[in-house]
């Protein structure tokens, strides 16, 4: 225990035997704890406190990750499996990947993805300021690429053919002669 004048054990550093973990305590409140089985809780754990815990495999356990608590809310959970070959990340909420310039991917928890967007209106959203590509590209110039369009009941595809002199070909479900504009 170490303390001032005023508090004599303001901090600590406790081991509980009864219940087999460790603590560390600031300023008269617990701040971190490590479980014997590895878990490391930062902030209290309590239901009413936001804290980080830092999980491991354990025995029959399989499962490591992090996990971000607000309360008793799981707000982020990011975690492997490799049993199955796996890894999740979980958010409760909307989670974007930022740059310096502002959040440049969003995805919604209705699963929708915005690039360029905060508030992506379809599955796939892609806006920019100007004019706006997106380029689906081959590694080589002997690799087709396309686009393909397709409900339950029919495919369209919009593609680049490398068998057919690179022309532009327009097919409707993969039979029949497609519509071909060639390079030129």
């Amino acid at each position: 225990r170490w303390g001032d004048a005023s508090n004599s054990s303001i901090g600590s550093i406790e081991y509980n035997h009864n219940s087999d973990y460790m603590k560390m305590t600031v300023n008269n409140a617990e701040r971190m704890r490590i479980t014997s089985s590895g878990n490391i809780n930062i902030g209290t754990g309590a239901a009413s406190d936001t804290y980080v815990r830092i999980y491991n495999a354990s025995s029959g356990d399989i499962t490591a990750g992090y996990q971000v608590y607000n309360g008793s809310n799981l707000d982020l959970n990011i975690y492997t499996n490799p049993l199955f070959g796996n890894s999740t990340f979980f958010s409760r909420e909307t989670f974007s990947f930022n740059t310096s310039a502002g959040a440049k991917v969003t995805i919604l928890n209705n699963g929708n993805v915005g690039i360029g967007t905060t508030s992506p209106g379809r599955e796939l959203t892609v806006e920019g300021a100007g004019n706006v590509y997106i380029k689906i590209q081959s590694r080589t110039d002997n690799d087709s690429t396309a686009l393909e369009l397709q409900n339950t009941q029919h495919l369209w595809t919009i593609a680049n053919d490398d068998t057919n002199n690179d022309a532009l070909e327009f097919r409707s479900g993969g039979v029949g002669t497609p519509m071909v504009i060639e390079k030129g």
